[in-house]
């Protein structure tokens, strides 16, 4: 006799068909109804997620890894109620942001950011020409899109992708984004004042007006006014500190250039308290050629 014929195979008609994923689920909801009538499907699965025994943690953790949890959370996020649902993942998402602006203000010295918080704090006396030379906004948003990534997902996700909007460039969004995150960051802890100080020197070349530095500064846009008249002088002395440093080198050849400006701004109506306005200024320039 062959092997074959000691053990035949069953005919096709006499195989129980393969059972669906459904009807093993209702085997086991049935089973719980029967033998643990007071063990229900929520005490079930908070049991299975947080109890300390090993077997289980096994089983637990076999499904935690196993890739699938964030689908099974997708389907509950389609039959849960929207608002409660978006309540839940706000709270967690709001958690993750805050973690990272932490470990950049209230935890800087001991978060794993250390470096990139020091950088983004400036004291007045740190204003210098090399600080104003070397800023770059897509360095700074690289930084952030490092140091900030979940936050900077969820402002992506906001603003949406290139084209959504009329005559909203990619570029113009990674700007918008950048000045989020320090308007934040700023906000949070004012000793977190990079961009906001660059800000306002910007602004103080435009010779805007000292009351909207004062309302920017309340946005997290722009530092304090008393800040910057600081910033301002330790620029200065930085400036001629370079300028004297050029001047005294004899191996460039240099021009120096000196005009004074005279100036009236005409009051077309004159009061007591306004009328005409005599300007006068000097103006220097130290050329040094290569």
């Amino acid at each position: 006799m062959n092997q074959e014929n000691l053990c035949p195979n069953p005919p096709a008609s006499q195989r129980q068909p393969r059972r669906s994923d459904t009807e093993k689920a209702k085997d086991v909801l049935r089973y719980m109804a029967d033998k643990c009538s007071y063990f229900s499907l929520r005490q079930f699965l908070e049991t299975v997620f947080t109890s300390q025994d090993g077997d289980i943690q096994r089983s637990a953790n076999t499904f935690l890894t196993s890739g699938r949890a964030c689908g099974v959370m997708d389907e509950w996020a389609k039959k849960i109620p929207s608002e409660e649902m978006l309540e839940w993942v706000m709270k967690k998402a709001t958690k993750a942001c805050r973690q990272e602006f932490s470990f950049l203000t209230d935890r800087a010295s001991r978060g794993p950011h250390q470096d990139d918080a020091n950088f983004l704090r400036l004291s007045a006396d740190q204003v210098s020409v090399s600080l104003l030379e070397e800023f770059k906004l897509d360095d700074l948003n690289s930084r952030y899109m490092r140091v900030t990534p979940q936050f900077q997902r969820l402002l992506k996700g906001i603003i949406g992708k290139d084209g959504d909007e009329e005559n909203l460039t990619e570029e113009m969004k990674v700007r918008g984004r950048t000045l989020v995150t320090s308007m934040v960051l700023n906000l949070r802890s004012r000793r977190t004042n990079y961009h906001s100080v660059i800000n306002g020197l910007v602004l103080w070349d435009n010779r805007v007006h000292k009351r909207v530095h004062q309302v920017f500064n309340h946005y997290g846009i722009s530092s304090s006014y008393p800040f910057l008249l600081k910033g301002l002088k330790a620029l200065s002395r930085d400036a001629l500190r370079m300028a004297r440093t050029a001047a005294a080198d004899e191996s460039k050849i240099k021009a120096f250039l000196y005009d004074n400006f005279n100036w009236v701004s005409r009051a077309w109506e004159a009061t007591a308290a306004h009328g005409n306005v005599t300007h006068d200024e000097v103006s220097a320039i130290l050329l040094v050629l290569p």
